[in-house]
């Protein structure tokens, strides 16, 4: 479901368990949606290391995702890696009436792709 400000309604609040990771796919590409703290992240499900689609299986600690193939980290609101260079592309998300929706559009501080 689209509304008029380019989100796109991914998934109810339920189905997204708190420091997991779950992929939906939109426009045909893999977004891995967190839940930390009561708060919600969307990234690129695809680490830039060897563009593997893992990163929704990634442990999340402090604020950061690790890709399980080879530890690369992602924060997840900036997509940063801790060494601050740039990493996975990140996208704004709201929630509204229990339905979590992504902007189609990557954020403007996200990398460069």
């Amino acid at each position: 479901m689209r509304d008029d400000d380019e989100f796109i309604r991914v998934a109810h609040v339920r189905e997204i368990t708190e420091d997991e990771g779950t992929v939906k796919i939109i426009n045909d590409e893999e977004i891995a949606i967190f839940r930390v703290k009561g708060k919600y992240y969307a990234v690129s499900n695809i680490c830039p290391h060897q563009h593997s689609p893992l990163i929704a299986e990634g442990c999340v600690e402090n604020m950061y995702v690790s890709c399980p193939l080879h530890g690369w980290q992602f924060h997840l609101e900036t997509g940063a890696m801790p060494n601050g260079l740039p990493g996975l592309k990140t996208f704004d998300v709201r929630v509204i009436d229990d339905e979590i929706h992504v902007r189609v559009q990557e954020r403007r501080d996200s990398i460069e792709w």
